[in-house]
């Protein structure tokens, strides 16, 4: 897709030229792909071209301008850029506001990705009140049962576990998994993501026997999703995707296994190692 994504662009910025409404919805598009894939610094220089040729083109008020202003925040998060993140992803929710109707999913998973960056700066407690925000904004607008509601419950169910509260976490995590199960299936890379977050939740409330349940059936998924996407990918880049996504959980699996060093736990790890070419 990437490579697809990048020829489509060339073409685009050639013949229509950099101010094309088409040309700057594919940077947009590439440069969401390029986060996803674990290649944030390409995915900024995407973005910040298409963001200066969406503001000249345009109006502030531009639903362009807002998704190339959210990737770009999510970009600078995973790049460890911690205060442009926030300011950027703070401008993304405003620009999105005057843009979108209430309803939208893009006021969601702005909230969403602006608490997920003051996780990864560190700010916990003003992670927890987005994500919190996030989620009461995704469950009246989007319903219960939807897909980014499932993925702001895991994300605050981890958070709460992290911020010693477990027992606000796990009834989360297991809300998420239900709906995750029920919409993607039972074997998904998704449904495994959340297993893991749930199984150090089962661990900090004392339920050791359930935590390695619950990271080996996610690690087993794992495993499965492994075994499909790896022999269909035809470039290291592919490759590198896969894990970038992967690694949440083997994080997961790795920090049980530092607290109990059962064979069984520590076989799933190893296989954990040897897939990230440890």
């Amino acid at each position: 897709a990437r490579e697809e994504m990048e020829r489509g662009l060339r073409s685009l910025l050639r013949i229509q030229g950099p101010a094309d409404p088409w040309a700057i919805q594919a940077q947009a598009g590439l440069g969401g792909l390029l986060i996803e894939l674990g290649d944030a610094l390409s995915a900024v220089k995407v973005l910040e071209r298409g963001l200066a040729s969406a503001e000249a083109a345009f109006t502030y008020r531009h639903p362009l301008v807002a998704v190339l202003t959210y990737h770009l925040g999510r970009a600078y998060s995973e790049l460890s850029r911690h205060d442009e993140a926030r300011d950027t992803l703070e401008r993304a929710l405003e620009i999105g506001a005057m843009t979108y109707p209430r309803t939208h999913p893009f006021l969601t998973l702005t909230i969403r990705a602006l608490a997920t960056a003051l996780e990864q700066a560190g700010q916990l407690a003003g992670a927890r009140v987005r994500y919190r925000q996030a989620l009461q904004t995704a469950t009246e607008t989007l319903g219960a049962g939807h897909w980014a509601t499932a993925l702001i419950q895991t994300n605050l169910g981890a958070l709460e576990t992290r911020l010693g509260d477990p027992t606000a976490g796990r009834p989360l995590l297991l809300t998420a998994l239900a709906t995750r199960r029920s919409l993607l299936g039972e074997r998904h890379a998704h449904v495994a993501d959340t297993l893991g977050e749930l199984a150090l939740a089962d661990w900090a409330l004392g339920d050791a026997a359930l935590a390695r349940a619950h990271i080996a059936e996610g690690l087993e998924l794992a495993h499965s999703a492994a075994s499909e996407s790896l022999g269909a990918m035809d470039s290291e880049l592919g490759l590198l995707g896969f894990l970038y996504r992967m690694r949440p959980l083997f994080d997961r699996a790795l920090s049980i296994q530092s607290r109990d060093a059962r064979p069984d736990v520590e076989s799933a790890v190893a296989q954990v190692l040897a897939w990230q070419g440890v």
